[in-house]
């Protein structure tokens, strides 16, 4: 999840600090860790490809993301070999962000490091790449300190993408543009009921194609966190099952 641990860096009395990021992932309490499990088994998957089978998330005591894992799975081809990669937060004494590093099972590590301006709680940029091919990835936050832009340029500052999001007053996030180069790719809008839990996404392509996916729930923690819901697109039939399994400190 590109640099999503900067997104919520903010002043707190006499330190850096974290909007705690467990908001950004509609979770509640002291969570440690969520295993994010993926059931296809009540919809068609004819020859997707590989597709998220689950995600971990892990938070240290503080609610700062410090790791996150994929596995990619084949649906339609259980004995195809399972694709692997994570994503490691390393942060400084006083809670800044410092350096991601990017792991696939395909290729070596690649490493993004944050620059910040003179006594900044915020990075302006982080930089990715070799000397010979680098890239800055230009950040910008609102006055809440949530992330609402990056842009990726090359060594020669062409632009290679760039995003856009906003958020509502709880800190959850209601729009994303994806932009290659200045072209518009995409375009999502998110909603919630009254549970604070998101209950609708809409999509917009480049060419125009509207897609909606909706999300009912099934089963909720004793913290208010959920643990099993139901996503249904309007793409396919049937619906595919997310199970969470939370742990807590």
């Amino acid at each position: 999840m590109l640099l999503l641990s900067l997104c919520t860096v903010v002043s707190c009395e006499e330190k850096s600090t974290l909007i705690n990021e467990l908001t950004l992932f509609g979770l509640k309490g002291p969570v440690e860790s969520v295993l994010i499990e993926m059931d296809y088994e009540h919809t068609n998957i004819n020859d997707e490809g590989y597709l998220v089978n689950s995600v971990k998330l892990t938070f240290n005591e503080h609610g700062f993301m410090t790791n996150e894992t994929r596995v990619h799975t084949k649906p339609s081809n259980p004995d195809a070999k399972p694709r692997l990669s994570s994503e490691s937060y390393h942060f400084d004494d006083i809670g800044r962000i410092q350096k991601q590093i990017s792991y696939s099972q395909d290729g070596d590590p690649t490493e993004t490091k944050f620059l910040y301006k003179e006594d900044a709680k915020l990075p302006y940029a982080g930089i990715s790449g070799d000397k010979d091919y680098p890239y800055m990835s230009t950040l910008n936050y609102d006055d809440r300190g949530r992330l609402i832009s990056v842009s990726l340029d090359d060594k020669d500052w062409n632009n290679l993408f760039s995003m856009q999001t906003t958020y509502n007053d709880n800190d959850q996030k209601t729009s994303y543009k994806h932009f290659y180069e200045s072209e518009l790719i995409s375009e999502r809008h998110f909603f919630y009921n009254e549970q604070g839990f998101m209950s609708k996404v809409t999509e917009v392509d480049q060419d125009q194609n509207k897609s909606l996916l909706t999300y009912e729930y099934l089963k909720v923690d004793d913290y208010g966190n959920w643990l099993v819901r139901k996503e249904i697109s309007d793409q396919k039939p049937g619906y595919v099952i997310e199970k969470r399994t939370i742990n807590y400190y």
